[in-house]
């Protein structure tokens, strides 16, 4: 289980964490103790370098700052912000 317990670690979700992290897919794996085979990663596009860079951020972020950040974009997508 991953950000608490709250998510479950499928594939996807750990080979999508590991590239944004930047750690190889493997390692992070064999960290969790993990038996998750690499998903192939060829996007048709490339990132742009202000997600990149969001990215990152945010994977720094602890629980509750990343609670409040989603608070907080809830509340713009509803206008309440």
């Amino acid at each position: 289980m991953a950000c608490a317990g709250r998510l479950p670690l499928r594939d996807e979700y750990l080979n999508a964490f590991a590239r944004t992290v930047g750690l190889p897919v493997g390692d992070l794996a064999a960290l969790l103790g993990l038996d998750v085979a690499e998903v192939p990663w060829a996007p048709t596009y490339p990132w742009r370098a202000d997600v990149v860079e969001f990215a990152w951020a945010a994977s720094r972020l602890d629980d509750a700052q990343l609670r409040a950040a989603m608070d907080y974009a809830e509340g713009r997508s509803r206008g309440t912000s």
